[in-house]
């Protein structure tokens, strides 16, 4: 006997709801065993998943705080997939957004009052999509693959970084910190922590669903991303398409930088790479490539992390590393479960080589 899926047809939306429903269901009853596991109370600690996020206004301000850089640098994986690019680079394009806003805030020319945070946001994202493009420089004309290469740049910005903050850019305490940016160059703050990244991450995600869905570049870019080989014949420039989407998913990526540096942190560090643009993948992958629901996702995931942060003052046996755990069986209950809506599995006895050879 061997296995084959075969596809069912246009599935429902009814049959995808029923799948995240699914997933989610999943996953609380593995963390539940886990939990239990450990010794801890299993509904009691998954209730702080729940209620930390989102029973106050502190953990819902940390929720939303985090949500901004995942959320970014969620778009920036999912705009790369529209074109069948894998973009494993989100985490090194936040990091050179984090060094163009430093760079703007501490050594760039001088800027009139307003347009000082303006400035200081274009820096970095330009600077995310430079090192994007590197990628699609190599991945269209030197055919290297760029789930590599994306992800190798990684570990070259995150060295640059530190190059700088040990080096010529440490300050004056000498710990490897810049000095604070100035205060002309910070985001304006909404609800506690929560600064106007969050707006404008909503702002820049329904924009370029909009550019996706009601404009020919969003049709060019959907075509190629369906078929480069249909989009030349159509005389589509497919090659110029591939480094305009590769460069956007960078902006995106180094606007979570920038926004981390001019709404949180305010100056430069060794650590600024909290690991947002791994988990991303995880977010845009769930989000099915959407737009618009990756920074719903980014929210969710935000609010795991800010859940798990919770669970070691519940309950000292409990570590924030089970939220990992959730995620990946997050990931795997999605992806199964898609497949079975979509496919259906066929039972077939196979054929003895004997008969095969026979006829």
């Amino acid at each position: 006997m061997r296995m084959r899926l075969v596809p069912r047809g246009r599935t429902s939306v009814l049959a995808e709801v029923g799948v995240l429903t699914a997933a989610v269901a999943v996953s609380a009853m593995v963390g539940a065993l886990v939990f239990a596991a450990a010794g801890a109370p299993p509904l009691a600690s998954l209730g702080v998943l729940v209620t930390e996020p989102f029973g106050s206004a502190f953990g819902l301000s940390e929720t939303l705080l985090k949500a901004v850089p995942l959320g970014f640098c969620a778009l920036a994986v999912a705009a790369a997939l529209k074109v069948n690019l894998w973009n494993i680079g989100a985490e090194g394009q936040f990091c050179m957004g984090a060094l163009g806003a430093t760079w703007a805030a501490l050594y760039g020319p001088v800027v009139p009052g307003p347009m000082r945070i303006g400035f200081a946001l274009l820096c970095g994202a330009s600077m995310g999509a430079l090192w994007a493009l590197v990628p699609g420089v190599l991945r269209t004309w030197g055919r290297v693959s760029e789930i590599l290469s994306t992800l190798l740049l990684n570990y070259v910005a995150i060295a640059w970084i530190e190059m700088l903050v040990y080096g010529p850019w440490k300050g004056e305490d000498r710990f490897p910190y810049t000095a604070f940016i100035d205060a002309g160059f910070w985001l304006p703050p909404l609800f506690r922590r929560v600064h106007a990244g969050l707006l404008l991450l909503v702002g820049i995600a329904v924009l370029l669903a909009w550019i996706e869905r009601r404009t020919v570049i969003g049709y060019e870019v959907r075509v190629v991303g369906a078929s480069p080989a249909l989009a030349r014949t159509a005389g589509l420039p497919v090659a110029a398409r591939l480094l305009a989407v590769l460069a956007v998913a960078g902006a995106l990526g180094g606007l979570a930088g920038a926004c981390e540096i001019l709404g949180v942190q305010h100056r430069l560090h060794a650590q600024i790479a909290f690991g947002y643009g791994y988990t991303a993948i995880i977010v845009a992958f769930l989000a099915r490539r959407d737009l618009l629901a990756s920074v719903g996702v980014a929210v969710l995931f935000a609010a795991l992390a800010v859940g798990g942060d919770g669970l070691p003052v519940a309950d000292p046996a409990l570590s924030p590393a089970i939220v990992k755990v959730f995620q990946g069986v997050l990931l795997l209950a999605v992806l199964s479960g898609s497949t079975l809506v979509r496919y259906r599995i066929v039972l077939e006895r196979a054929t003895p080589l004997s008969t095969r050879e026979g006829a």
